[in-house]
């Protein structure tokens, strides 16, 4: 049962109210309840929220689109199992690929986009030419999306890669096994946004869903950059993993 009524949707907010209501239903289920139990009904849920049926069921089903819930005809909506978790270290030259081996479900990389791009449009800072831009999709076992990485590389390694090489293989895997380049030094800048139309398709996620975002930039032993990628991460699947020490301070 859904109990007494949750504090009001902002109606004058950008976002919808359906997909304030599914980020609120999405938290509460994934706190609250366990895998297998059936949800609340759809007229309970407008009880609580002060919404129409319509808004519910949009909100149920991007939920349902996410893999969160999964509709059993004529007996109701349930919660599915917990995705598994994936994580990922930052703290030392680990491809991305291999957080994903360590994953306890079989992950498949799928190439999107794959094609030349002005640097100012692909985003890979000043003094870089035109950029070979590819995209992987990740998918978990069950099909659904959890990753989508936006790979970016300057045009004297870009013109060594082939089509098929994006693939098949991670790109540190390419650099140094493909190409013989060895990155010496990365750097990571992490924040949360909100997907445009087109990311939120290809992750079939709800606009308003944040995601996470690992920004990663590597560089050769020379300074110059041999990579950039942009990692658009599921928060619900990721977490990145970093490992300190303690430095040896004088009084």
């Amino acid at each position: 049962m859904e109990g007494k009524a949750s504090s009001p949707l902002r109606r004058r907010s950008a976002r919808t109210l359906y997909e304030q209501l599914s980020d609120r239903l999405s938290a509460k289920y994934g706190v609250v309840y366990r895998a297998g139990d059936q949800i609340p009904t759809e007229e309970e849920i407008r009880r609580a929220h002060g919404v129409s049926r319509v808004t519910v069921r949009r909100a149920i089903q991007t939920l349902v689109d996410r893999g969160l819930l999964i509709r059993r005809q004529g007996k109701g909506t349930f919660v599915t199992g917990s995705r598994s978790r994936i994580v990922y270290p930052i703290d030392r030259f680990a491809p991305f690929t291999e957080a994903l081996s360590a994953a306890e479900e079989p992950v498949r990389a799928r190439l999107l986009d794959f094609g030349w791009v002005g640097a100012s449009a692909a985003g890979a800072g000043d003094g870089v030419g035109v950029c070979l831009v590819y995209e992987r999709l990740y998918e978990g076992a069950d099909g659904a999306p959890h990753a989508l990485l936006r790979i970016m590389l300057p045009a004297e390694i870009g013109e060594k890669v082939s089509r098929a090489e994006a693939a098949s293989m991670g790109i540190y895997q390419i650099l140094e096994e493909r190409i013989g380049v060895c990155p010496q030094r990365a750097e990571f800048h992490i924040s949360s946004d909100l997907p445009d139309a087109a990311l939120a398709s290809k992750l079939q996620v709800s606009p308003s869903t944040p995601l996470l975002i690992l920004d990663r930039k590597s560089f050769d032993r020379r300074g110059g950059m041999v990579e950039r990628t942009i990692h658009h991460l599921h928060p619900q699947v990721y977490q990145l993993s970093v490992r300190v020490r303690r430095s040896r301070t004088t009084a």
